[in-house]
C-alpha cells in the first residue's frame, strides 16, 4: 500500500500538470489508436494503462509536441506506477519520459516529478515486499529523471538491519558481475546523451559504502570476496582475479 509520503508526490504530480495537453497532436497514424491520440489533446480525461505504457516508451518522432504529450502522460502514469502493476516500471518501459530533460524544466515541474520518483523509490526501499522488483523501479527511477545520485543517497540514508538492506544483498547479487566487468549497461537505458553513464559513480558508490554495508549484516562471503575485486584497477586484472577465483 503506497505510504501518505508516495500519495502526497502523485497528488502533486496531479496538480502542477493538471491542465495539460497536446492541443493539436495528430501522433502516428501507424502506431497509436485514434482514441489514444484524441486523449493526448484532452486535459484530465483519464488514459488507459496501455495507452499510458505505450507513450511511456516511444521515440519522440511518433508525436507533433513530444514534451507536451509526456506532460499530459505524467499525472496517469504516475498513478499507475504508485498502484503496481503497470509495465512501464522498467528502464525500457519508461525510457520516453527519460528523453525530457527534467532538471532543466521550471522548478515547480522538476521538484514534482523527481519528487515523485525519490518517494516511489523511498516506499520501494521500505517495504520487505515491494510491489515491484527494486531493481526494476531503481532502472526506472535513474532512466525518467537521468541521475542515480539521489537514489543511491537515499538507499545509503536507510535504518541498518531493514528491508532495504536486503534489498541491496540482492542487487549487489545481481550486478556484480557487470561491476567487476565495468560493464557500463548496467543502467539499460541511459538517456542523457550528453553525459557518459553513471557506472562510475555506481562502483564508487558500492566501494565506498555498500560492501561494508552488508559484510556489517552477514552477507554471504563469496559475494563479499566477488565485490573486494573493485578495489583492483579495473580491465585485465580484475578480470583475471576473477577468472582465477572464481571460474576455474
Amino acid at each position: 500500500m503506497p505510504s501518505a509520503a508516495l500519495d502526497a508526490a502523485v497528488d502533486r504530480v496531479r496538480v502542477v500538470f493538471a491542465g495539460a495537453s497536446s492541443p493539436f497532436e495528430v501522433g502516428c497514424s501507424m502506431c497509436h489508436p485514434r482514441e489514444w491520440i484524441a486523449l493526448l489533446r484532452t486535459p484530465d480525461a483519464p488514459i488507459p494503462a496501455e495507452a499510458v505504457e505505450m507513450y511511456a516508451q516511444e521515440v519522440e518522432d511518433h508525436f507533433d509536441d513530444f514534451g507536451a504529450s509526456m506532460r499530459r502522460l505524467l499525472p496517469d502514469l504516475v498513478r499507475q506506477l504508485a498502484a503496481g502493476g503497470s509495465r512501464a516500471a522498467s528502464g525500457f518501459g519508461i525510457r520516453a519520459l527519460g528523453r525530457v530533460d527534467w532538471l532543466a524544466q521550471p522548478a515547480h515541474e522538476s521538484a514534482a516529478v523527481l519528487g515523485f520518483f525519490r518517494a516511489w523509490w523511498l516506499d520501494t526501499l521500505r517495504s520487505p515486499e515491494p510491489l515491484y522488483p527494486v531493481d526494476g523501479v531503481f532502472q526506472t527511477c535513474v532512466t525518467a529523471t537521468r541521475t542515480v545520485t539521489p537514489y543511491l543517497g537515499a538507499w545509503a540514508a536507510q535504518e541498518p538491519g531493514g528491508p532495504a538492506e536486503a534489498h541491496l544483498h540482492e542487487f549487489l547479487d545481481h550486478h556484480h558481475l557487470d561491476l567487476v566487468n565495468d560493464d557500463e549497461h548496467i543502467i539499460s537505458w541511459w538517456m542523457d546523451y550528453d553525459r557518459p553513464m553513471p557506472l562510475p559513480e555506481i562502483v564508487t558508490w558500492v566501494r565506498g559504502y555498500a560492501i561494508e554495508r552488508i559484510r556489517a549484516q552477514g552477507a554471504d562471503p563469496d559475494l563479499l570476496e566477488k565485490l573486494d575485486l573493485l578495489r583492483l584497477p579495473v580491465g585485465e586484472e580484475r578480470w583475471a582475479a576473477y577468472e582465477a577465483r572464481f571460474l576455474t
